[in-house]
Order: C-alpha cells, then sequence, then structure tokens
C-alpha cells in the first residue's frame, strides 16, 4: 500500500462526510488465551477517545510529510516511520487484531444474534489480566482498527500508591483502579492490511525477528538452489545475527541478479579491481567462497543489486550508503 494509497484509504476519517465512531476492546488473558472483551464506555468518554486517536493519526500519517514510509521488508527503523507489511500473512501474535477487524461491530442492526464479543465485567476480573486494546474507529461504511500495546506504567494500581484528582477547590481521592491513555498506537488494519507505527515494539514484543530470521533463512534456500556457493553454512550462521538477517530478508526473489547467468557475475567479479580481492570463486571458477566474513557481507550485498556504477566518475558505489566501494573496503582493512 503506498503512501497515497494510505491517505486515501483513512481519509474517511477527517473528511467530515459521516459520524466516525469508536469501539474499544480490552485484550485480556484470563487463562493464558488471549480474548476480545468490549469495553463499555460512556459517551462522553467515547467521544474523547475518539477524538485522541483521530489526533494521533492525523499527527502520525497526515500532517506529516517527513514521515519514512514503505515495505517493512526495506524498514531504515528511523523514529519517524510507518511501513505496511508485505513479508505475507499477517503474524499469528496479532491474529486477535485481525479477529475483531474481520467483525462489523459498527453494524446498526444485529439480527437479533448474539454480539461478537462479551462485554468487559469489573465484577468478575480487573485491570491484572489485561494484555492490550484494539480500538476500532469509523462507522457502518468504513472502519480502521488500531491495536494499543498495554504498559506497566499506564495501569495504575490503588495498592501501591494513591491518586488524587482536583473537584471544585476540593483534592479528592480515586478510590479505583485507573488505566492511562495516550493516542500512539502500534499496529493498524486498513483494507485487511496491516502498517506497522512502530517496528521497534513489533520486534521486541511480537516476534517480529523471528520472522526475519524465517525469511533471511526461506531466501538461503533460493540462494542454494542456485548453487552458486561451494559451502552455505557460515552464510546461514551470518542469518542468526539480526542484522545482516535483514539484509539476506530483502533480497527479493524476482531479483534481475538472481537471472543473470553466473559466468556473467564471475566476469564482473574478476575484472573488478575491488570486489575480486573480497569476494573469490573456487578454483573452478564455478562457485564463490565464503572464506571471510567480509566476502559474506559483499555477496548479500551483490544479491540485492546493492552496487551502482557512476556514469561521471566511474566509481562503484554502495547505493544503501552511497559510499564507494574502495572506501568502505579501506575502513574494513
Amino acid at each position: 500500500m503506498t503512501r497515497e494509497e494510505l491517505n486515501a484509504n483513512i481519509d474517511f476519517l477527517f473528511n467530515d462526510q459521516a459520524p466516525i465512531g469508536i469501539k474499544l476492546f480490552f485484550i485480556v488473558e484470563p487463562d493464558g488465551t488471549e480474548q476480545v472483551r468490549l469495553a463499555d464506555i460512556s459517551n462522553e468518554a467515547a467521544t474523547d477517545l475518539r477524538n485522541l486517536f483521530l489526533e494521533g493519526l492525523r499527527r502520525k500519517l497526515v500532517n506529516n510529510p517527513e514521515l519514512d514510509y514503505g515495505p517493512i521488508s526495506e524498514a531504515a527503523e528511523t523514529n519517524n516511520a510507518a511501513y505496511f507489511y508485505d513479508l505475507g500473512e499477517i503474524p499469528d501474535s496479532l491474529s486477535i487484531m485481525c479477529d475483531v477487524d474481520n467483525e462489523d461491530v459498527f453494524a446498526l442492526n444485529m439480527d437479533g444474534g448474539e454480539p461478537p464479543f462479551q462485554t468487559f465485567s469489573f465484577i468478575r476480573g480487573d485491570f491484572s489480566g489485561l494484555k492490550g486494546f484494539v480500538i476500532c474507529l469509523g462507522n457502518e461504511a468504513h472502519k480502521v482498527t488500531l491495536y494499543k500495546k498495554l504498559y506497566p506504567v499506564s495501569v495504575l494500581r490503588q495498592g501501591s500508591f494513591l491518586t488524587f484528582f482536583p473537584r471544585d477547590n476540593r483534592l479528592e481521592r480515586m478510590g479505583e483502579n485507573a488505566i492511562k491513555m495516550n493516542d500512539k498506537t502500534e499496529f493498524m488494519l486498513v483494507n485487511g492490511e496491516l502498517i506497522v507505527l512502530d517496528i521497534k515494539t513489533f520486534q521486541n514484543s511480537f516476534g517480529y525477528d523471528k520472522i526475519i530470521k524465517d525469511k533471511a533463512t526461506e531466501n538461503i534456500g533460493i540462494i542454494v538452489a542456485l548453487g552458486i556457493i561451494e559451502d552455505v553454512d557460515g552464510l546461514r550462521e551470518l542469518a542468526q545475527e539480526l542484522k545482516f538477517a535483514k539484509r539476506i530478508m530483502r533480497i527479493r526473489h524476482h531479483s534481475p541478479v538472481l537471472q543473470v547467468p553466473f559466468p556473467t557475475i564471475a566476469n564482473f567479479i574478476r575484472n573488478h579491481p575491488k570486489l575480486k580481492r573480497r569476494l573469490k570463486l573456487n578454483d573452478a571458477g564455478t562457485q564463490f567462497k565464503l572464506d571471510t566474513r567480509t566476502s559474506k557481507e559483499l555477496l548479500i550485498k551483490l544479491l540485492n543489486d546493492d552496487y551502482l556504477k557512476s556514469e561521471l566518475t566511474e566509481l562503484l558505489y554502495d547505493s544503501q550508503t552511497k559510499n564507494a566501494l574502495d572506501q568502505v573496503e579501506a575502513e574494513e582493512d
């Protein structure tokens, strides 16, 4: 989903052509299994929450020309960023978000059937089993679904300290546990497509690091099938390091480099004054010998088609950093 498509798909939230409602769901884990419960909130609280999250999306996605946006497989992991998920099916760790998104939560007529989710009861439970929130913004025609992770500091438990609030000229004690809510959300579903708003949380709490390594292993299998590497064990070891797993993951199955005959690639390496000293062929000239860490890293860059040649200076550059290759090698030496 391009940036333009994303803006078009969420424009209904801000164009004032139709009322926008909100449905708040608690993600609870009473017995080790995640479950969804509808939060019963007052009209006033619902309006405040709706405006809070709308403003957060407006600031993050709409009024943010400096936003770094693109496919998550090519994420640069900057602070001001959002990414669309382009690695296949949405991860199981976010399946509960999909469960809510698949329901017509804004339907006005339920045909007398059972509601899709039970309402959270404070009689049967408190915030101790709360793991996060799913927020739906929209109406019967359109909606977006957000995921918000609950952090321990967001729950104010009266057993550990007292919370007070002003009423008129008096300071009164808050008698129950409370939740602090800001406009930050980590994920968004738009027309069934996942937008990652916080990649660090995705990696730390939702298994993205495993997804990266699995995709890297899959790509190594494709490389092995080409028969261009003499010993792939070293490359597999490198794929266990997250930094390099990300690079291996970025190798596209349809990359033009993977379509080039190996003799052409070999001649390119042999005739290049820099690469030929780092990326060596076996004695038969039929496969690469990955006997150093540098050779493995250079091969990954080669398969990602990361090298470009300046027509003016005829220097070879690393397109990811725009560093001249001889400068990179000098730093490595």
